[in-house]
């Protein structure tokens, strides 16, 4: 990128319609709401005073008032309407820079940049449509100056960590949460589907208690007595056969989803610069510096282990305010094979030595203490359905030995370690997530128990750190023996992090 430190530079031209043609979607989609109560003249009319023209003008507004240029140090940006503001932002506080492209800025060669800063409470620096090539440069441009700053730094050109063909990303789709949660709802569904095909040679007072059951499910049922009462009994009634139906149908939707969000996925390094790239309807590009890396989890739920695959996560400084305005996550690598992600887990993460070393684990106390918790819950559904389902109460028995196994589970999948830079907690069984924390973003440890764990002599540890979103906060360890806990907390308190 040029030297610009005494040029401004403006938004590109199309800056002036094309956001609103990306926002069309959203705009009649409010209209078609509207017009349900007031028809869709007067929609049409709302959609276009109150909706269409104001973003219109607001963004040509922001065409002729907004300025941004790089200095060999920063970005500065000139903004405001009414009340001008003039921003700087230094390399040394950028956290991230991400280029999004959907599929209309694809086609005429433009992008959209969003630089993160590190405070986690200050907002983005998005400039909204400008080349591609241009925002390339400028990506370029702050991560190699953070480089030579010396952020950790490590030698050699460009290398491809990652790269997802749709074969692997079609094999993440159909072992992710979300497909893991479809086959239990199928399973759910066949197993009562069992269950009624057995009551079916009930007495005929236990039939009539059923009937009387369903009779009261029934009238329940939404919108009855409307001209769409045929339609919601369709699927109201019968519903279990139906319902697969549905759950495959949203199985479908969502390995779509799954591909067409992380197609094309790559993962590079260059030097000490992490950048990923994927999408196909909107494409997405941001880059991490390993220095800035806040902390690391890979996941490994149950279907994934059994085809020995996983998903790595990553926090940055800035990566609160993207989750907390989007309302989602985001994965580093959506799919991986395992072993390939503990060697990742390396090279994200070069001072730690093993990414797999062999974890203390927390009391077998967990085990009985766990079950009884879920036995009482169990119980208290038996007890709460004796009623209306009469001995089909006892198709909840198989619950109470699973509920063991699934502590037993949980505890071989729960331990941490942790030495003078990292420490490392696991946890989950259906879920295994094993979260890597550099001691230095730690920022309080907590010691915590309960009337039922100065019973058992055991404590919750709690550890607290700076801005953890993606991998889902500091870890909690439970169910410590107290003396052990108390040695823990003592000694992540007073480690001085390795410079």
């Amino acid at each position: 990128m040029k030297d610009a430190s005494d040029t401004w530079e403006r938004l590109h031209p199309w800056t002036l319609w094309l956001p609103l043609v990306v926002s069309v979607p959203q705009i009649l989609f409010m209209a078609a709401l509207i017009s349900v109560p007031l028809g869709m003249r007067t929609a049409a009319m709302i959609a276009l005073w109150f909706l269409f023209l104001p973003a219109a003008g607001y963004h040509v507004l922001r065409f002729f008032t907004f300025r941004f240029r790089v200095t060999g140090s920063e970005v500065l940006v000139h903004e405001g309407i009414l009340w001008r503001q003039e921003r700087r932002i230094p390399f040394s506080r950028v956290q991230d820079v991400k280029i999004q492209q959907r599929l209309v800025h694809q086609l005429v060669g433009l992008a959209k940049v969003e630089i993160t800063t590190a405070g986690s409470e200050e907002r983005e620096v998005t400039l909204e449509v400008i080349a591609k090539d241009l925002a390339e440069r400028l990506k370029q441009t702050i991560t190699s100056e953070r480089a030579d700053r010396g952020e950790d730094q490590r030698e050699g050109g460009k290398t491809t960590l990652v790269e997802l063909s749709v074969p692997q990303l079609l094999l993440g789709a159909v072992t992710s949460r979300m497909a893991a949660t479809f086959g239990a709802l199928i399973g759910v569904i066949l197993y009562f589907k069992v269950a009624f095909f057995v009551g079916s040679a009930m007495s005929a007072a236990e039939t009539r208690a059923f009937e009387r059951f369903f009779n009261w499910s029934n009238s329940w049922m939404p919108l009855k007595g409307t001209f769409l009462e045929p339609v919601i009994g369709l699927f109201w009634q019968d519903t279990l056969g139906k319902s697969i139906f549905l759950v495959l149908l949203g199985f479908l939707y969502s390995l779509a989803v799954y591909v067409v969000r992380y197609g094309r996925y790559r993962l590079a390094e260059d030097g000490n610069v992490l950048t990923k790239s994927h999408g196909i309807m909107r494409f997405r590009s941001s880059s991490l510096a390993r220095g800035r890396v806040q902390a690391l989890k890979v996941e490994e739920g149950l279907l994934r282990r059994w085809f020995r695959l996983s998903d790595v996560w990553v926090d940055s400084g800035g990566d609160r305010n993207k989750v907390d305005d989007e309302k989602k996550r985001e994965p580093f690598v959506p799919v991986i094979r395992a072993n390939g992600a503990y060697a990742l887990v390396g090279d994200v993460l070069p001072d730690l030595q093993d990414p797999q070393p062999v974890l203390r684990r927390v009391s077998p106390k967990a085990i009985l203490r766990g079950s009884k918790k879920l036995w009482l819950a169990i119980l208290v559904v038996m007890l709460g359905n004796i009623g209306p389902l009469g001995w089909f109460t006892l198709f909840f028995l198989p619950a109470f030995p699973l509920a063991y196994l699934v502590n037993v589970k949980w505890y071989k999948n729960r331990g941490y370690w942790f030495d003078e830079r990292y420490l490392i907690s696991r946890k989950g069984w259906f879920n295994r997530q094993t979260l890597y924390l550099p001691i230095r973003v730690v920022q309080n440890v907590s010691l915590t128990q309960s009337p039922f764990d100065r019973r058992l002599g055991l404590a919750t540890v709690s550890v607290d750190t700076a801005g953890q979103t993606n991998t889902g906060g500091g870890p909690t360890i439970p169910n410590l023996p107290l003396d052990e806990a108390r040695r823990l907390q003592s000694l992540l308190t007073h480690i001085r992090p390795a410079s």
